[in-house]
């Protein structure tokens, strides 16, 4: 059967506890620029621990 595209975005949660640090926030960021421009579904697959604080200038 034909399918469609979608943008899935996930956490790995065997990689530090599957928090958010600035370079895991910078690919959620393109990846749902990209899905908006190209019209496309996103899904996000949450199992996260949130953000890793004090990592980033702007949550400091």
């Amino acid at each position: 059967p034909l399918g469609r595209h979608v943008i899935v975005i996930a956490n790995d949660i065997t990689h530090q506890i599957g928090s958010f640090g600035p370079q895991e926030d910078l690919l959620f960021q393109l990846a749902s620029e990209l899905a908006r421009k190209e019209k496309l579904p996103r899904v996000y697959l949450s199992a996260n621990s949130g953000a890793r604080i004090g990592l980033a200038d702007e949550i400091k």
